[in-house]
């Protein structure tokens, strides 16, 4: 979830989407507008409508979408094991969310 100011690209994008600058930002809002704009017959090519204002809209959904995830909070090196592994049994040790897939 990100609150304005944003990029003038992305201001542009959200634009184009119809979306609020005063609200926060989320893909939920982001894929809602999207839909309810790409589903008009005056838009959506198979319903008759604009194609180059469907591709307008999908280029500044996917726009927004890669800029969202790109400002997500990585957790990445936040999280380490903590403990030796050489030093006592695995039970001894914490295991952190990212070695969890290493089971």
């Amino acid at each position: 979830m990100i609150k304005p100011p944003l990029p003038l690209e992305i201001q542009e994008a959200v634009d184009i989407l119809g979306i609020s600058h005063s609200q926060e930002l989320t893909q939920q809002i982001v894929h809602s507008s999207w839909r309810r704009h790409i589903c008009s017959p005056e838009v959506h090519p198979d319903l008759g409508g604009n194609t180059e204002r469907a591709i307008l809209l999908n280029t500044a959904k996917d726009l927004v979408l890669k800029w969202l995830h790109s400002n997500e909070p990585k957790l990445g090196k936040l999280f380490t094991r903590s403990g030796n592994s050489s030093s006592g049994s695995a039970f001894n040790q914490k295991w952190t969310a990212a070695d969890t897939h290493k089971v």
